[in-house]
C-alpha cells in the first residue's frame, strides 16, 4: 500500500497534482491522503486526478466538528489522519 500524504494545499490544486503525477510514475500511489486546510481541494484532486483520496478537515476547514479525524485501518494495524493543530 503505497500512500501521498499531503496537507495545507490552501488553494494550490496544480502543485498538488503536479507531486502526484510525479511520485506516481515512480511506484503506483493507492490513494491520497489529504490532512486538511482546503478540503474543497481534495475534492477537486479527486475528480481531476480520478484518484482514491482520503481527507480529514483542517483548521481552516471549521475542524473540531465532524470529519476532523479519521482512523485507517490497514493489515499492519491502524493510522490516525488528523490535522494536528489542536493535537
Amino acid at each position: 500500500m503505497r500512500y501521498l500524504v499531503i496537507s495545507d494545499t490552501h488553494g494550490r490544486v496544480e502543485a498538488a497534482m503536479q507531486v502526484y503525477r510525479k511520485h506516481n510514475e515512480e511506484s503506483p500511489i493507492e490513494a491520497i491522503i489529504h490532512l486538511g486546510d482546503f478540503s474543497s481541494d481534495a475534492k477537486a484532486l479527486a475528480v481531476r486526478l480520478k484518484a482514491k483520496v482520503i481527507s480529514v478537515k483542517g483548521n481552516m476547514d471549521g475542524a473540531c466538528s465532524d470529519g476532523d479525524y479519521e482512523i485507517l485501518k490497514e493489515d499492519f494495524g491502524s493510522i490516525l489522519l488528523i490535522h494536528g493543530h489542536m493535537q
